[in-house]
């Protein structure tokens, strides 16, 4: 197969491939020159880009030069246009609207003599990053690996010393493996990872270069990336290839580029099937012989289409479902099926598997109302009665780290979400001695202001779900006892919120209702609203100009929540609450309504959208 540069800007040390999925953007940086590029991609699914989407594609690109750095590698944000940079004295993050650069991080003595080179991100957040000889020093014994520990105010900390070049960085997708590359030894190692303290062990390779390359005096494996399977795809430099390797470290196939020098490789594109490499130039040391490389096409990015292929899926983490029973203080989590997940409905061997997953951390002198993710997929923010906790599934650790004062502890948790700002939205209502009561709100945890509590709505009765559109610019909201989903306009520089107006006055809808009460509900990608509808055993689908599109009828009366979630995001899961919640001696006393169950409803062409992280 001939492949020919699908971008080129006739880059010296193209390296960094990393690829946005929540914009679509292709990212990379040119090390020597110290640039940072970024094109944003078709939503093309062909083999080859037509010649026009080629030029779209161009046509949004982007370039930051700071010819003073050396830039090694490019970690992504919550916010898509602000990345973090590995550079020669720490690690910058660098803003794309307002161009500011700015180191967050110093290397210190620690860095004396070395740069970034490659890095990732770990399943705790916290970034790790390989040092090289910069380019006075080149490939030093002083070489390493290292940890930036965020709960440990930015610690760094050695965790591989003495690799001239440290190179790419995975983990396995249940997180307990971490690949690595040394280039100088020709190996990817592995390791093994705890989840719970980030700290690694059991050193072994994983893939000899030299074993199955013998004819090339030195052919340093590069960056690499992994597909969902755990097979791994690495660019080896000096030697034009791409080695495709299964889960076992055995060769499967090899690419040849035309170009000899390959530094990176990233899975992108709508359907993560599409494989990017970056290059090298063959006179990256003498920039004014850039253009003199005949054949070789080195500083180009390349390509390739891969069906029936896919990269590593962002954001879904764990394919987990999580809620809570807000009057028994439990906090439930199942992990769900992907073969269950394709169909209409869940074969009963696969119902069986996710049933047998099922944990339930149990606090009965607590209400819990809302759950918030972080990045680590163990550890979960939780509405507690007296404020915001952490949740640990690994240690069973349960502990707050944010209080409401003591004026508001008639109140409790309620429903929230995590606006696009990153900061903590939360409804507080009358707990279940008060009732609705006039003090309840909604109220904004101010990250900014030292987690500052900033009421938002005053006086409701039952604040209820919050969400934000696609593009953050509009907050909707629920309050319950008015029987109505607002819509805010939200200021994304701010933060602030103004223009209230009803969305969906629910009692137009359902005018047969005395009391249909708005509880929770979610948004899908083009921006329709499926809420729950207590006391009617309704979930209501409306799309965006808030115009009523159905109804599903669930077999129970007090429907309660409602969330997207399976491979394909098109899974309707739906919680409810039991007749008797007052009288637990007669949950099992409710006839044929099953409230208190889970239920689901696969929804073929509808696609929901991820709740968002919590960055602690």
């Amino acid at each position: 197969m001939k492949f020919l540069p699908f971008l080129n800007y006739h880059g010296r040390l193209s390296e960094g491939a990393t690829y946005n999925k929540e914009n679509n953007s292709f990212l990379w940086v040119d090390i020597i020159a110290g640039k940072l590029h970024r094109v944003f991609l078709s939503s093309t699914t062909e083999s080859e880009y037509s010649i026009d989407e080629l030029k779209k594609v161009e046509a949004t690109h982007e370039v930051y030069e700071n010819p003073n750095e050396n830039f090694g590698v490019i970690f992504l944000t919550k916010d898509d246009d602000l990345v973090l940079i590995g550079c020669r004295e720490g690690v910058a993050s660098f803003d794309f609207r307002t161009k500011k650069f700015e180191y967050v991080t110093k290397f210190g003595e620690s860095g004396d003599k070395l740069r970034s080179n490659d890095g990732n991100i770990d399943p705790l957040g916290n970034i790790w990053i390989g040092l090289t000889g910069d380019f006075q020093h080149s490939a030093i014994d002083e070489g390493k690996l290292i940890k930036i520990d965020k709960s440990d105010d930015n610690k760094i900390i050695t965790e591989v010393p003495n690799s001239k070049i440290p190179n790419g960085i995975n983990w396995s997708k249940d997180g307990k493996t971490l690949y690595w590359t040394s280039s100088l030894e020709y190996t990817i190692y592995k390791f093994d990872y705890d989840l719970h303290t980030g700290e690694i062990s059991n050193k072994r390779p994983h893939i000899k270069i030299k074993d199955w390359l013998h004819g090339y005096e030195s052919p340093e494996p590069d960056g690499f990336t992994l597909t969902e399977d755990d097979h791994l795809y690495t660019a080896v430099f000096s030697t034009s290839l791409v080695l495709h390797f299964d889960p076992q470290g055995q060769l499967v196939e090899q690419f040849k580029l035309p170009a000899e020098r390959i530094t990176s490789v990233i899975f992108g594109g709508v359907d993560q099937d599409e494989l990017y490499i970056t290059s090298a130039n063959l006179h990256l040391d003498d920039p004014s012989k850039l253009n003199q490389t005949g054949s070789d096409l080195g500083g180009a990015i390349f390509r390739i289409k891969l069906d029936g292929v896919k990269g590593p899926t962002y954001n879904k983490s764990n394919n987990s479902l999580l809620w809570v029973d807000i009057i028994e203080g439990q906090l439930h989590r199942v992990f769900l099926s992907s073969k269950g997940s394709k169909s209409q409905e869940y074969p009963i061997e696969e119902l069986t598997k996710v049933q047998e997953t099922h944990e339930a951390f149990d606090t009965p002198d607590e209400l819990f109302g809302v759950v918030f993710l972080t990045k680590d997929d163990d550890l979960v923010l939780i509405g507690g009665k007296r404020g915001i906790a952490t949740f640990n599934f690994r240690t069973k650790k349960f502990e707050y780290i944010i209080k409401y004062p003591k004026e508001d502890y008639k109140l409790r948790s309620n429903d929230g979400n995590i606006d696009p700002r990153g900061n903590i939205w939360i409804g507080l209502m009358g707990d279940f001695e008060n009732g609705p009561i006039d003090e309840g709100k909604l109220i904004k945890v101010d990250k900014s202001d030292n987690n500052k509590l900033v009421t938002q709505v005053p006086n409701a009765l039952i604040p209820n779900g919050i969400n934000w559109s696609q593009d953050g610019k509009t907050l909707y909201w629920t309050s319950s006892l008015d029987f109505i989903i607002y819509k805010f306009d939200y200021d994304l520089t701010t933060g602030e919120i103004s223009n209230q107006k009803p969305h969906i006055k629910i009692k137009d809808w359902l005018p047969d209702f005395e009391s249909p009460e708005p509880d929770g509900f979610t948004l899908t990608e083009d921006e329709h609203i499926y809420t729950a509808v207590f006391s009617t055993s309704s979930v209501l689908h409306f799309d965006s100009q808030g115009q009523l599109i159905e109804i599903f009828k669930l077999p129970a009366e007090r429907i309660t929540s409602v969330i997207f979630g399976g491979d394909d995001l098109d899974e309707l899961f739906i919680t409810s609450a039991n007749l008797h919640l007052d009288d637990p001696t007669k949950l099992n006393d409710v006839g044929d309504d099953l409230g208190g169950a889970i239920f689901r409803i696969k929804l073929n062409g509808v696609k929901g959208i991820l709740k968002p992280y919590y960055e602690l």
